[in-house]
């Protein structure tokens, strides 16, 4: 293990040492530096860009980049930040600008107190370094097995802290602290040290202590400082010499105290100072904390306490701190330097420069952590909790003051009940708020909604959300009517100051700007009084001062006691200590601190951004239980129907609240990360006890949970009573919607033939009073309320309930229904089918905005209407009429019945308080792309049960009546606090009792990322475990993985196949292509080798396909790259099996289960996901990919033998190509594709009706082969003739007819699409051959054969899939045509009643919208249902080797794989889309898409995005199966090149540079399921150790490498495959000299005869202070970027045609930073001749790139070329210089 060769002990001697060189460090000089730092920093942006500024000089010397944020080895940006935006405060100050009024002085002067702690704290580890420089300190560093030079204390740090269980401890700080405590120590050094001026070495010695185990950003401050070695040290020293010198000597007492008050500066900042804290301020605390846990029982104590008092603190004063010194230096040095700028910039354009300054602030200040201090003052404020001007705030004597009278310093009653007392400690000044105020019981509204209360049932507000949102810190629960306030009496008495007041009503007023003030209260209190109502601070930064307000209550000896009474932390004391869990601890609050938005951590699975990025997902207001108004009712599992619910309580959810049978609970929990409520409860006449745990699954309809039944009120163990496990269902919804609510995942539409003629039935339904607002809403304007509002009618939503607990969106439009059962009434007289349902509807979680216009997530309810153009046909206004509103059906249906808007599509949010929504309908356009026409404003009001509303408002009073009896004034109500309110701790063991449930898998949260990076440590540590031993031992620092931590699944029970392939394959090609990059091993290998070694990891060949007669070439065929990792069956296997380990691992609650279960499962789970309803969710859903990843990923880990990944694939794949062909063509190149399909699809039709092909039978083929008898009779075509020659008669007197329609598809514009009223497949193919039949007049019998046999050959191109007619053999279009041609007259089979009516000339057009529609219907079943061939199974056809997949490989390796975090810019939806113009923002294949389908763009990037997602995660999890059936493009789709040339194409760009090879793990989430994401991370593992392992001087022994080489290497690479050569030549020219400016030209030359296509080449070259980097400059920049200033420069040629990327990467910092610099260049993008952006040279052309810089050592640049078709090839340049 590392650890053991660590030698704690000689390099804590050494730092010991070192610290007697130390000289005090040189404050003016660190000064110069920070202001050198500083005034590069944004906060300085205005001033520097204005030359305003001085920038002041480098120092110290050695430094080559002085200018950047680092401070010893750290980033200190923000606090560089923070430093100038101090100073530039001051300096308005100083100077009486009147901008001061925008800075807040007060947080000004704590933020540079804090700030400038951190900053001394690192300017002091740079000190040190000074000297570390000069006598470096040998280390042993585990990435290189062996020791190096270390100068500086952050390595140092690094490399000797080891991790044991996720507890890290730091080997020589705890040999440090040991040593230091010594009494030789203490003597030799400390005395000797004590007796000197400045204590420089044992003020150093402390605070290496604690850097080497603390937090290394910070001195420790308030009570954490008491924890940390350094006080240990401290109080030995203290006692030690006090009892050497000091007792009974009060003079010599003090001077102890004088000295270790001088050390501890160095430590010790205590918190919550206005200015940087003296010595003798540092030197009572500590004193105070030594005291307070000293036991010694002597005279100690007294003697220390007496010497206290007679310290004066003007004469301890005179020592300066570090902090003191630093602070002075900067004051006098600096800041007369920014005072100037400042000065210079008030005098220009009316102090414009600063007040761009200041704009900038605000949005700087927005970007930082919450919780951090902000000091710009706005003008304007952000959502959350107020004072409103006017409200009246209780003052500490008792009397009132309006808020805008309040000053800083201002004392204010802050409880009534212990008459405390707090001065304000902000200044208070006016902002502008937009809001709405609330008031209660008739009184006039003061407040504003997101106002904090305090409640006899905790912290509450109107509007929870936006409260939270302010303060994501805090639990803050909803405030309704039922809820108890505490309000201040007018006449107080001494024993009772507040009155109880129950919420009766609460009074609003609409949103509008007003002046609100926010109070800062001193010591962390929070709460205070406005017009007598006791309120809450709401501040995040006040919030986490009360987390150590509250530690500070508990001296460190108790802290800790708490600590080891806590049951939950028992089983860690086993393992470690108190200590170290109190100090892991404080790591994680401190993480807290610095950490985004918690709020969206614990409810709502949001996008990974780093700390300090405020550009994070929004929060969703409906993901808290906290919130939640719910019943449940419960089922036993296992149990009888009849018995299922006997002896389960009703479970009520009640605004954070818990209530049983309606009885309000004490002992209750709300977990809200993990969405559990537990209960331990005494059941009423019996002397048991039941013990409860329920998971509310997301969405809120459904949850599961156990009852734990024991005599025992606080049982230790489950054996000591019953289990019960159960599931539970919403019920009575008791606020609008609420049960409604579905997460995206499990939303879905629902569309059953069998509920056409009624409305769902819904249960906890909701009725919403709809308005529409006839006012077009434009794109861009906002919108909250109707301008010229009109009735909608009514819409119900509700849960529609299906098999297998599983709860549905649904919802019901009763307009449409009357018309929907008219109609139906009508065809059932005439014995006709009935219509389908005619809309669709679902739910989606997506961004919007809450009532207040902040961003957030919403559970967005969609209603599309499916038959739109039917109801237009049906309509007395006919299909010409221009008008979307007011539809009636009198002539048509008889009906009296008005539709108010014919709507395409329509979607509405709740708001907060869920009693009103807001959307938008689309309305119905045919001129638009999707039908998708103007948008339109809907608002509507629910209409709330009485009963349900009466109920929950009484049971709010009586959990408000309920707590008031614990409940105290001003201290929130919270079972964290109070053990009587805590169920009993056997709940938390029910969690692993839970019985499975399907809603759970669809509630699982799932994130790409994580599941892959786990997938790839599975892969590694079971190459370490079935790796030979010898190997393990001569090549690895690694013991044998422990065979628990990997499963069985990867160890014993690994197939005999992988086991073998991994210990006598990968894991040595693993040793191999490690040792290849050492030079010393290199020349060891033959020629070539390593180049075989480079392509077998790296290659990725993707064959040209070649005919042979008419087929494919099979594997048998293809030459190169077969033996690559990218081919390999067994690491396919590996990686599938990896997968399923790490699902079960990150979600063992949900996946980890028996087999029987999990099988049942997986069937049940495949079953539900195969619904139509699911498939259509996921083709509209914005995290589709996300979504089917995370199902593929399930049902293989929960049923591998099923294959139901590969299935679902084909069923989603025939799903979306089903929907697809609802879409007519719009444009085919002047039809001539449409019109070979027609010919070829009349002349199949044609004879096989003829020769009485039995594959083709049925009423339908019965009525057309009559049609074409009576048709060549009356064309005398010669009945005897040869079955080929009647067709050909056929064909060719129709050949009018098929030009006709092809030349009406091919017409684009909206004159064709208003006359066809946006029709769909049968309903377009009957008026297309309508219109078409035209030409067929002159024909005997024409008219009559184009209405039938034509027009059903018309519906053919509309529904095909084929690509590229032109270049089938006829045979191919032969199946090409049959496939389609079967579904069609299968589906007028199945409606041949619609069938002959839709051909008739006598049908009315209504009743033909009708026929067709049905006709649709039936269509689109034959495709998906598995008794039809589908459309899938031609794919396959066409395409025997590869099939569907193939295909899709195809088109996605062409045209790109979108992103999950792609989304169309501007507004979340799409509308008033041309479509004669191609929607914008759409990837190439998707381009090809558009041109010839009518959908929105939204809607084809969502078909591309399932498309590609299925196939990547279908064949992730089915691939082995199918191995030699895949094509070459199958294979090439799970191999990096692939994924890296798809991503590219999408992304392209700048950080994430896929094609770099450093895949950002964001953007590679995308392609997670394809396997090439695995090669692709251990392809940059080994890229990392190619490009610097030859940095490092210390090289393993010669020995073992040399006999593996030898006797395994070479056997393995022999069979290996040669790599293809680069298509172009490179080669490079130098100018310059080492240690000089010069300039390496790269270029790349077409020395062939023919034109070279290269998908993209990489150039890396390695920059830094390494003796292997070819330029010592740090950074690189295009010689295009204008805003790059300095480092080196690359300019490529020819600029015209070539795009470049330049992509840094970090690869070690130390002992000195190296930089890899990756150049991608592509081509320059051309929609006609290149598009996919290819580099494209002719003969003789070439590309080339000119890197300029300091030149320094001789090195190697690397070049991969990638090629058109996936494969790649490798250069390596040697530079000397």
């Amino acid at each position: 293990m590392a650890e053991d060769k660590i030698d704690a002990k000689g390099i804590g001697q050494k730092l010991v040492d070192l610290t007697s060189l130390l000289k005090s460090p040189p404050s003016t000089d660190f000064a110069g530096r920070l202001h050198y730092k500083a005034s590069r920093s944004r906060r300085a942006m205005e001033f520097r860009d204005n030359n305003l500024l001085d920038l002041g000089s480098p120092w110290p010397g050695y430094d080559d980049n002085p200018g950047t944020s680092e401070l010893g080895g750290y980033s200190a940006c923000d606090r560089l930040n923070y430093l100038a935006q101090t100073t530039v405060a001051r300096a308005l100050k100083q100077l009486n600008s009147p901008l001061q009024s925008k800075i807040d002085m007060t947080v000004c002067d704590e933020a540079y107190t804090e700030q400038m702690g951190t900053i001394a704290y690192l300017c002091f580890v740079e000190h040190v370094n000074m000297t570390l420089r000069e006598r470096p300190i040998e280390v042993y560093d585990k990435d290189i097995l062996g020791p190096r030079k270390v100068n500086n204390l952050r390595d140092v740090r690094m490399l000797t802290w080891v991790y044991t269980c996720g507890f890290g401890h730091n080997v020589v700080g705890e040999y440090l602290k040991e040593l230091l405590t010594r009494d030789y120590f203490i003597e030799k050094i400390i005395e000797d040290d004590a007796g000197h001026g400045d204590n420089l070495r044992s003020m150093c010695i402390l605070f290496l202590a604690d850097f080497m185990t603390g937090d290394p950003y910070t001195a420790e401050n308030g009570n954490c400082f008491a924890f940390r070695p350094s006080f240990e040290i401290l109080q030995t020293w203290s006692r030690s010499l006090w009892e050497r010198k000091g007792r009974g000597n009060l003079s010599q007492t003090k001077e102890i105290i004088k000295f270790c008050g001088k050390v501890a500066t160095a430590v010790h900042y205590p918190a919550d100072m206005a200015s940087i804290p003296s010595t003798y301020q540092v030197t009572t605390e500590v004193y105070k904390s030594i005291l307070d846990q000293d036991q010694g029982g002597d005279s100690y104590a007294d003697e220390i306490r007496e010497a206290l008092k007679q310290l004066i603190e003007d004469d301890l004063d005179t020592w300066k701190s570090i902090y003191t010194e630093l602070s002075g230096a900067w004051l006098a040095s600096a800041y007369p330097l920014w005072r100037d700028a400042v000065k210079k910039a008030m005098e220009k354009d009316d102090e414009a420069i600063v007040k761009q300054w200041i704009t900038d602030g605000y949005y700087w200040e927005d970007e930082l952590p919450y919780g951090s201090k902000t000091m710009l003052r706005r003008d304007v404020a952000p959502n959350g909790a107020y004072i409103t001007a006017g409200s009246a705030v209780t003052m500490a004597d008792g009397s009132f003051r309006n808020v805008e009278t309040l000053r800083q310093g201002d004392l204010l009653l802050t409880s009534a009940t212990q008459a405390q007392t707090t001065k304000i400690s902000r200044e208070v000044f006016p902002m502008e708020l937009t809001a709405g105020l609330i008031g209660f019981n008739g009184e006039k509204p003061f407040a504003t909604p997101a106002q904090v209360f305090y409640t006899t049932s905790g912290l509450r507000a109107v509007n929870p959300h936006a409260a939270m949102m302010q303060n994501p810190w805090a639990k803050i629960g909803r405030l309704a009517v039922g809820h108890i306030m505490y309000r201040h009496k007018e006449q107080p008495s001494a024993q009772d100051e507040y009155e109880l007041v129950e919420v009766k009503s609460i009074e609003r007023t609409t949103p509008e700007k007003r002046i609100v003030f926010a109070l800062g209260l001193d010591k962390g209190v929070r709460s205070h009084h406005v017009n007598r109502y006791l309120t809450s601070l709401n501040d995040p930064e006040v919030r986490v001062g009360d987390v150590s307000a509250l530690l500070g209550k508990f001296s460190p000896a108790d802290q800790l006691r708490i600590l080891s009474s806590s049951k939950e932390l028992a089983p860690l004391l086993g393992t470690f200590d108190t200590q170290t869990i109190w100090e892991r601890l404080q790591l994680e609050i401190l993480e807290a601190k610095k950490s985004t938005n918690p709020w969206l951590n614990s409810t709502y699975s949001a996008s990974y951004s780093s700390p300090g990025a405020r550009n994070r997902s929004p929060i969703s207001r409906n993901g808290s239980i906290l919130h939640l108004v719910q019943g449940y009712d419960l089922t036993a599992v296992d149990q009888p129907e009849e018995r299922s619910r006997a002896g389960l309580p009703h479970v009520k959810m009640l605004d954070g609240s818990l209530l049983l049978d309606g009885e309000v609970q004490s002992r209750a929990a709300i977990n809200d990360k993990d969405r559990t409520v537990s209960w331990t409860r005494k059941i009423a006449g019996t002397e048991m006890y039941e013990h409860g745990q329920i998971e509310i699954f997301r969405g809120d309809a459904a949850g599961a949970g156990s009852l734990f039944h024991s005599s025992e009120a606080n049982p230790r163990s489950l054996d000591q009573g019953r289990i019960t496990k159960f599931t539970a269902a919403a019920t009575d919804a008791a606020s609008p919607d609420d049960t409604a609510k579905s997460s995206s995942f499990f939303s879905r539409f629902v569309s059953s033939p069998s509920q056409a003629a009624t409305a769902p039935k819904l249960r906890l339904e909701a009725r919403w009073d709809m308005t529409i607002d006839m006012k077009e809403w434009k794109q861009g304007e906002t919108r909250t309320e109707p301008q010229d509002p009109a009735s909608l009618g009514v819409i119900t939503t509700g849960l529609l309930p299906v098999p297998k607990d599983i709860n549905l969106f649904g919802a019901t439009v009763p307009a449409i229904d009357e018309i929907q059962d008219a109609m139906n009434k009508i065809r059932q007289a005439d014995g006709k089918k009935p219509l389908e349902r005619m809309y669709t509807y679902y739910m989606s979680r997506v961004r919007g905005k809450d009532d207040d216009g902040q961003d957030t997530v919403v559970d967005r309810r969609f209603i599309k209407l499916k038959e739109a153009t039917t109801l237009l046909f049906l309509s007395d206004q006919g299909p010409e009429s221009t008008s979307p509103f007011n539809l009636t059906f009198k002539k048509n249906l008889g009906i009296s019945t008005t539709l108010p808007v014919l709507f395409q599509s329509m979607y509405f949010d709740r708001n907060t308080e869920g009693d009103e929504v807001s959307g938008a309908v689309f309305v119905h356009d045919p001129t638009k792309r999707g039908n998708k026409g103007s948008r339109y404003y809907v608002h509507g009001k629910w209409a709330e049960p009485t009963a349900a509303k009466a109920d929950n408002e009484a049971n709010r009073l009586r959990v408000s009546k309920h707590f008031a009896s614990i409940a105290r004034p001003g201290i929130a109500v919270s079972n964290d606090m109070d053990s009587q309110l805590q169920p009993a701790p056997i709940t938390a063991m029910l969690s692993s009792t839970s019985p499975p449930a399907l809603q759970r898998l669809y509630s699982m949260p799932y994130n790409a990322s994580d599941v892959n990076s786990l997938q790839q440590l599975m892969i590694n540590e079971a190459m370490f475990y079935h790796m030979k031993d010898e190997d393990r031992k001569n090549f690895t620092t690694r013991s044998r993985p422990d065979p628990k931590d990997l499963g069985p699944e990867l160890t014993t029970q690994l197939p005999d196949d992988i086991r073998e392939w991994l210990q006598n394959t990968y894991a040595p090609a693993f040793i191999t292509r490690s040792i290849t990059q050492i030079e010393e091993f290199k020349k060891k290998f033959k020629t070539g080798d390593t180049e075989k070694v480079w392509y077998w990891w790296s290659g990725n060949p993707l064959y040209p396909k070649a005919s042979v007669g008419n087929r494919l070439l099979t594997r048998h065929h293809l030459s190169q790259g077969e033996k690559c990792l990218s081919n390999s069956k067994e690491f396919n296997k590996l990686n599938r099996l990896a997968a399923a380990h790490a699902m079960k691992k990150l979600h063992p609650k949900e996946l980890d289960l028996d087999v029987a279960t999990a099988r049942q499962l997986g069937a049940d789970l495949f079953a539900a996901v195969s619904r139509d309803v699911k498939m259509s969710q996921i083709l509209e859903e914005d995290d589709r990919g996300d979504n089917i990843n995370k199902i593929v990923a399930i049902l293989y880990t929960l049923h591998p033998e099923e294959k139901y990944p590969d299935k679902w694939f084909k069923i989603i794949t025939d799903y979306a190509i089903a929907n697809t062909i609802e879409l007519p063509f719009l444009k085919d190149e002047n039809g001539q594709y449409v019109q070979d399909y027609m010919e070829e699809s009349m002349r199949q039709l044609i004879t096989k009706v003829l020769s009485n092909d039995p594959s083709f039978t049925g009423p339908v083929r019965d009525q057309l082969e009559k049609d074409l008898n009576e048709f060549m009779k009356q064309n005398n075509i010669n009945q005897n003739d040869s079955l080929e020659k009647k067709v050909s008669a056929c064909v060719s007197l129709m050949a009018s007819f098929t030009v006709e329609v092809a030349r009406l598809l091919t017409i684009t514009g909206n004159g064709l699409a208003r006359v066809f009223g946006g029709s769909k497949l049968f309903l377009l193919a009957g008026k297309l051959a309508e219109k078409a039949g035209n030409a067929m007049s002159k024909v005997p019998m024409g008219t009559k054969i184009s209405k039938g046999l034509g027009a059903l050959c018309v519906v053919l191109p509309l529904i095909s899939v084929i690509r590229g007619w032109d270049k089938l053999t006829p045979a191919q279009r032969v199946i090409g045509v049959l496939e389609p041609l079967r579904a069609v007259l299968s589906a007028a089979d199945k409606a041949f009643e619609e069938f002959k009516s839709w051909r008739s000339s006598k049908t009315s057009e209504q009743v033909k919208a009708q026929d067709s529609a049905v006709l649709d219907g039936q269509l689109r079943q034959n495709i998906t249902q598995p008794q039809g061939e589908g459309l899938f199974e031609l794919g396959e056809k066409f395409n025997p080797d590869g099939g569907v997949k193939g295909v899709m490989a195809e088109k996605f390796k062409e045209g790109g794989l979108p992103s999950n975090d792609e989304h169309i810019p501007g507004e979340s939806e799409v509308w008033n889309e041309e479509k004669v113009n191609k929607p914008d923002n759409l990837l190439p294949n998707e381009e090809e898409a558009a041109g010839k389908l009518s959908t929105t763009s939204k809607w084809i990037r969502g078909l591309n995005i399932v498309l590609g997602f299925a196939v990547g995660a279908a064949m992730t999890y089915s691939l082995v199966e199918e191995w030699d059936k895949l094509t070459d493009v199958g294979k090439v789709i799970n191999t990096l090149s692939v994924i890296v040339q798809i991503l590219s194409v999408v992304v392209d760009v700048v950080d994430l540079a896929l094609t770099t090879g450093l895949i950002a793990s964001s953007v590679l989430s995308v392609a997670l399921p394809i396997v090439g994401a695995v090669l692709a991370l251990i392809g940059i593992a080994l890229m990392i150790v190619s490009m610097f392992v030859n940095m490092y001087t210390a090289e393993p022994a010669p020995d073992p490498v040399g006999d593996f080489i030898k006797n395994v290497a070479a056997d393995l690479i022999k069979d290996w495959e040669e790599p293809p050569s680069p298509k172009l030549t490179y080669d490079f020219t130098t100018k310059g000299s080492k240690d000089g400016q010069g300039t390496i030209t790269v270029s790349g030359e077409n020395k062939s005869s023919e034109e070279v296509r290269v998908a993209y080449t990489q150039m890396s070259i390695y920059a830094g202070h390494g003796e292997k980097c070819l330029f010592s400059d740090e950074s690189f920049h295009l010689s295009t970027d204008e805003d790059a200033d300095k480092g080196g420069t690359l300019t490529v040629s020819p600029q015209d045609s070539v795009s470049p990327t330049l992509s840094p990467s970090l690869l070690r910092e130390t002992p000195t930073k190296y930089w890899v610099y990756n150049l991608s260049l592509k081509g320059k993008r051309d929609e006609k001749e290149n598009w996919m952006g290819n580099i494209i040279l002719g003969k003789g052309k070439s590309i080339s790139a000119a890197w300029a810089g300091k030149l320094q050592s001789s090195s190697t640049i690397e070049i991969v070329e990638s090629f058109t078709n996936g494969d790649k090839a490798h250069s390596v340049l040697k530079i000397d210089l």
